[in-house]
């Protein structure tokens, strides 16, 4: 029987959530395009370490069978996301594609978004992919999230959610 926990992002989570950034259905992103951007598994944990960067993960915690017929928990991370409070940046929500559609990706964004607010942030942004077609668009707009017209060096369109207070 599965299960799914959500729990803050641990420096070793990292590994698993690189991983799961480029086996995402959109907007995958391997190691080596993460790395040319600057990020990698070091400075992923010393932002995390430092408190830079704070996370949510989802896991999931299935009972497993062994060969010897002993009864195991396996553990695998399926989503996760992470924010920037110092910039109220939400920088990466990522699911499995087999996790979609079970709301894991919308509870991991109200876990971060409290997160903030409780650290003092009051109106968060993000940047999105501006085609219609993915499936981010439409996602953060049925949230609540607003565009604010402006777009980063990517081209990536920036949106925007007030927290009242």
């Amino acid at each position: 029987m599965e299960e799914l926990f959500i729990r803050n992002a641990k420096i070793q989570d990292i590994e698993d959530c690189i991983d799961i950034r480029g086996r995402t259905r959109e907007n995958a992103i391997d190691r080596v395009t993460l790395k040319k951007s600057g990020v990698t598994l070091e400075s992923w944990r010393a932002a995390i370490a430092s408190g830079d960067i704070i996370g949510s993960i989802c896991e999931s915690i299935d009972d497993h069978r062994q060969a010897n017929d002993h009864l195991s928990k396996r553990k695998e991370i399926v989503g996760f996301c992470f924010a920037d409070p110092a910039n109220s940046e939400i920088l990466v929500l990522a699911v499995l594609p087999q996790y979609e559609n079970k709301s894991i990706g919308k509870l991991l964004l109200g876990i971060i978004t409290e997160r903030l607010r409780s650290r003092g942030c009051q109106r968060l942004w993000l940047a999105v992919s501006p085609e219609a077609k993915h499936r981010a668009h439409g996602f953060y707009r049925h949230l609540g999230w607003k565009p604010t017209g402006n777009h980063d060096k990517h081209r990536d369109e920036i949106l925007v959610c007030e927290l009242s207070s």
